[in-house]
C-alpha cells in the first residue's frame, strides 16, 4: 500500500521476486532463471534470504541447487522450474558492450516486484535503471532492482551491506 509516497510493507504482501544469473557458456553470454516467488520477496520478507542463496552460487548447476532449496524453504511450488537460454534470445534483441536496460519492455522481460541478477561472467556488466543511473556489476556481485530501480548492489560473498548506496 502506498500512503503519502511512501511504501509500508505488512505481512502477507504478494510482493514478488526473481534472480537471475548471467554467465559464459562457449564464450556466449547466456541467462538462468526460475519461475517467479510471488509473496514476500520485499526487504523485511525473503529479501536477504534470496541475498544468501544467490550467495552461493558460482556455477550455472550451483543457481539450480540454490533456487529449489529457496523454493523449499519458502513457497514450495511442486512444479518449479530453473531455465537458461542465451542471453541476446532471452532478451530477443542484441546486448552490447555488456549492458542490459531495464527500462526497455520491463514487463516482458523482468516483470518481478523484485529482480536480482549475479555476475558470473568474468567481465563487467552495467544494468541501465529507470531512473537513469547506470549499475556497473563485476563478477560475483549481485544487483538488485525494484521495479528497474537500484535497490542494492552485493558482494557475493558478504551480502550483510550494499557495496555502495544506490
Amino acid at each position: 500500500m502506498k500512503l503519502f509516497g511512501d511504501i509500508y510493507i505488512h505481512k502477507g504482501n504478494m510482493t514478488r521476486g526473481s534472480a537471475y544469473i548471467i554467465y559464459k557458456k562457449d564464450g556466449e553470454l547466456w541467462i538462468a532463471y526460475h519461475d517467479e516467488f510471488n509473496g514476500d520477496m520485499y526487504p523485511g520478507g525473503h529479501y536477504k534470504d534470496m541475498l544468501l542463496a544467490l550467495g552461493t552460487v558460482k556455477t550455472y548447476e550451483d543457481f539450480g541447487i540454490a533456487m529449489h532449496k529457496f523454493n523449499k524453504e519458502h513457497h514450495n511450488y511442486d512444479d518449479f522450474k530453473i531455465y537458461h537460454q542465451p542471453l541476446n534470445e532471452y532478451l530477443n534483441l542484441v546486448v552490447k558492450d555488456n549492458t542490459i536496460d531495464l527500462k526497455k519492455e520491463y514487463y516482458s522481460y523482468w516483470f518481478s516486484d523484485y529482480i536480482f541478477f549475479l555476475n558470473l561472467t568474468g567481465e563487467i556488466f552495467t544494468f541501465n535503471s529507470k531512473d537513469s543511473k547506470n549499475i556497473c556489476v563485476a563478477t560475483d556481485v549481485i544487483a538488485a532492482f525494484n521495479f528497474a530501480k537500484p535497490f542494492g548492489v552485493y558482494n557475493r560473498e558478504n551480502v550483510s551491506e550494499s557495496l555502495y548506496k544506490v
